[in-house]
């Protein structure tokens, strides 16, 4: 959709928005209740990319969420959850259409051979500290690995092609391979980390109207590492 941005222009052009997802159905959510909501919703990321051309922090605003040219495009976007589309990290794909006024219509793919899936964040442009992290500890912890040493190859490769840094969930697949773990390991993974912050930040953000993504650093003490080997 932020490829689609730059084609179409003035965004008063779209008559409809069409997009075709994985079976993802905990972020098809057509009117999110609060821009916070809006982070788990094809429809309202999507409509962010179109008249915006972009999605930040911004974006997730109750001001953004609510505003009058926001309501009308969320009422023109529609999606279609598909099970021959993988929701796994590294083959997933999304398809977007967008129906002019006029009868035209442009489309975009976000896939393998277009824009590598696992590469940029918005947040993180210089790199994604978590993927940062997981892949030092990886290769602290697994050493001489024969898919490790070819995930970072890959990543070398792919930086230096694309400008773009490798983000949380290429770490997340990198841990899958690296370990051998079932293919659906890295969404479980991923969703586990979070739990309890997004319980906690659950519960913060109902008593408090303003969008919260508080910045902090910890000082505590560090876990330890496991004294087994994890590919023993």
């Amino acid at each position: 959709a932020l490829e689609l941005h730059g084609k179409i222009g003035d965004p008063a052009a779209i008559e409809a928005v069409e997009v075709v997802t994985p079976q993802m159905f905990y972020i098809d959510r057509p009117k999110p209740a609060t821009g916070l909501a809006g982070k788990f919703s094809w429809q309202y990321v999507t409509s962010c990319a179109l008249l915006d051309g972009r999605v930040d922090m911004a974006s997730f605003e109750d001001e953004r969420r609510f505003a009058a040219d926001m309501e009308d495009m969320l009422g023109r976007v529609t999606v279609e959850m598909r099970d021959d589309i993988p929701a796994r990290f590294d083959r997933m794909h999304v398809e977007t259409t967008v129906r002019l006024k006029d009868g035209a219509a442009v489309a975009a793919r976000l896939r393998r051979g277009e824009r590598l899936p696992g590469f940029g964040h918005t947040l993180y442009p210089d790199g994604d500290p978590r993927c940062k992290l997981l892949r030092r500890l990886l290769s602290a912890t697994l050493g001489s690995n024969k898919a490790l040493t070819m995930a970072e190859e890959l990543a070398a490769a792919a930086s230096a092609n694309t400008g773009l840094m490798p983000n949380v969930d290429f770490s997340l697949v990198m841990l899958q391979r690296s370990l051998d773990l079932p293919t659906i390991a890295p969404m479980g993974i991923f969703a586990i980390g979070r739990c309890a912050g997004w319980i906690a930040h659950a519960q913060e953000q109902y008593v408090r109207p303003e969008l919260i993504r508080p910045r902090a650093r910890y000082i505590g003490e560090q876990p330890q590492l496991a004294q087994t080997p994890l590919n023993a």
